[in-house]
C-alpha cells in the first residue's frame, strides 16, 4: 500500500493478490467523504474517503455484484511516531461481514 496525502487529497494504491489473480487499486480522494465514481475491474463503483474521531482515516469503496451489494472498508491509523499505520480491512455484502488487520511499516 502507497498512500499519498496533502490534507484534503489522498491518493492511494493498494496492490492485492487473491484466488482471481493479482490486482491494483488507484484511489485518488478527499478527505471530505465526497463520493468519487471509479471503476474496478471494469465495473462501476464509488469510493470516498473521511476523518473518522481525528485520529482515523476511513476508506470506503462500494459496488454492485452479481450477489448484491459489496462494500469494503479500510480505517487506518498512524502511531504516534508516525511510522507504523494500523488498518482494519473489512468486506460486508449479502452473506455478512469480515474483517482483517494489516500492520506497515513507512519506508
Amino acid at each position: 500500500m502507497k498512500i499519498e496525502h496533502q490534507e484534503p487529497k489522498l491518493h492511494l494504491t493498494v496492490e492485492m493478490a487473491g484466488k482471481n489473480g493479482a490486482s491494483t487499486q488507484d484511489l485518488d480522494l478527499t478527505t471530505d467523504g465526497t463520493e468519487q465514481k471509479i471503476t474496478i475491474g471494469g465495473q462501476p463503483a464509488t469510493a470516498s474517503a473521511y476523518w473518522q474521531d481525528d485520529q482515523h482515516l476511513v476508506i470506503e469503496v462500494q459496488r454492485e455484484t452479481p450477489g448484491g451489494t459489496l462494500l469494503e472498508s479500510r480505517r487506518m491509523h498512524l502511531g504516534d511516531k508516525g511510522k507504523m499505520l494500523t488498518t482494519v480491512f473489512s468486506v460486508k455484502d449479502t452473506s455478512g461481514q469480515k474483517s482483517a488487520y494489516g500492520f506497515y511499516v513507512k519506508e
